[in-house]
């Protein structure tokens, strides 16, 4: 999304350019697949804090109608089982995010009490050795595990790793709305495909170095046909910060140390999700019906496992259900085949639904982290990182090189908005301007 806005923008104001994209298609990050006739996005999905969001602005502009999609209002309809005692009632249900919603008003507390230097796994758990003595332990149990699952899932990121100090001090800016947001209907490929609209698009060429001096750049690129080099008087780096990390690009000359550090101290997280398509939608049966479904896992190893199924059924009169998964376990996930994945999520989904529970009709699955062209999913403020640190990310180098990307907007850092906002703030300092636009199909 960022290359695709920055395109989109120059072309607006009369200048040319060349995107050069190291995959067989087109939106990074966002990637929309067909699952049985749905349109399911296995990177970005959502338009989080819609109202104001300027990528609402860009559907609306584009036609693209959208659907809200909120598991957060749905609560008390949520399906829950614990592997260790069974099916949840509904007041047990309410009772573990009430503990996740106590943590959220107090989360100033215990940063006070842990130091700023602490992990948010260090503040749950101040929290919960406090609150946690009124309740039972299996209340605890499963009011810890929701408490990390949410804030796990947001950061992508292992509970140890996320600082706390920036969950309590958060740079984000929120627009309006729920802060979950809406689906584009058809997918985020709309968009993607609208934002690219007339733009010179190189399928296949992967950037090996990147050259710059006073004069100009030139970019080196492998392609299926061999070695190429393109010219220019600048190069618009929209890199994800997972190949930034893994030095797969070469810049010369190299990188500042300031630049070199903030791409080691930011964190760079691990999302990834299994779609599953059932000839109907089994987990809605019952009275009262339910949507959804959150299992905490018995595995102590790995015990965010498959925590979370989203119920697409419910939006959009389709029989699918969306695993999430992150941080550890996500790392996990990636190490297994979709037919190990499916396996196991059907035993899971057999012992809370019943053994009549049928095979899906069609499973896909993501695969960020061993992706070559992310090695991950987005970016968050790790222990030790500052927002600060995302400003140098976004710094340019030479008056030649310029940075944009989700990882580079410290205001929406993980968001697909993010991303198309650091592009236009990126044409803007090129151009001189502060009007930089984008139109639909242009």
């Amino acid at each position: 999304m960022a290359g695709l806005t920055a395109a989109n923008a120059l072309r607006n104001a009369g200048v040319d350019s060349v995107i050069l994209e190291a995959r067989d298609r087109i939106g990074g990050r966002l990637w929309t697949r067909d699952v049985g006739g749905l349109a399911v996005d296995f990177g970005g999905s959502w338009i989080h804090d819609p109202q104001g969001n300027p990528m609402s602005d860009f559907a609306d502009r584009c036609g693209v109608s959208r659907t809200p999609v909120d598991p957060t209002s749905d609560i008390a309809s949520i399906y829950a089982y614990d592997e260790r005692t069974g099916p949840l009632l509904t007041p047990e249900i309410l009772h573990a995010f009430a503990g996740y919603e106590g943590f959220e008003e107090t989360a100033g507390t215990w940063l006070r009490q842990v130091g700023n230097d602490a992990s948010m796994k260090d503040g749950i758990e101040a929290y919960y050795t406090t609150v946690g003595t009124a309740m039972l332990p299996d209340q605890r149990r499963r009011a810890e595990h929701v408490t990390r699952y949410v804030h796990e899932t947001f950061d992508a990121a292992d509970w140890d790793a996320v600082s706390l100090y920036y969950d309590v001090n958060s740079p984000i800016d929120s627009y309006g709305g729920s802060e979950f947001g809406d689906f584009p209907n058809g997918g985020y490929i709309q968009l993607v495909n609208a934002m690219a609209g007339r733009s010179d698009i190189r399928l296949g060429h992967r950037v090996t170095r990147i050259a710059y001096d006073a004069d100009g750049v030139h970019v080196d690129v492998d392609m299926p046909t061999g070695a190429q080099r393109f010219e220019g008087t600048h190069a618009i780096v929209t890199l994800p910060l997972g190949v930034l990390k893994a030095g797969d690009v070469v810049f010369d000359p190299p990188l500042p140390d300031g630049k070199l550090g903030a791409i080691q101290r930011v964190g760079y997280g691990h999302f990834e999700k299994v779609a599953l398509r059932f000839d109907r939608a089994f987990w809605e049966d019952g009275t009262p019906q339910r949507s959804h479904f959150y299992f905490v896992s018995a595995n102590d190893e790995l015990p965010m496992e498959f925590p979370f199924f989203l119920d697409l059924q419910k939006s959009f009169t389709q029989p699918v259900l969306i695993g999430l998964t992150s941080a550890l376990f996500a790392e996990h996930f990636v190490t297994l085949t979709q037919d190990q994945i499916a396996a196991r999520v059907l035993e899971i989904l057999r012992e809370a639904y019943g053994s009549s529970v049928p095979d899906p009709t069609h499973v896909m699955t993501s695969a960020w982290g061993v992706d070559p062209f992310s090695h991950g999913s987005y970016s968050y403020l790790a222990v030790g990182s500052t927002p600060e640190d995302m400003d140098a990310l976004g710094e340019p180098i030479g008056d030649r090189v310029l940075f944009c990307g989700e990882a580079t907007y410290k205001a929406r850092y993980g968001y697909a908005d993010g991303a198309l906002s650091s592009a236009l703030r990126e044409v803007n300092r090129l151009l001189g301007t502060d009007n930089a636009s984008v139109t639909p199909n242009g």
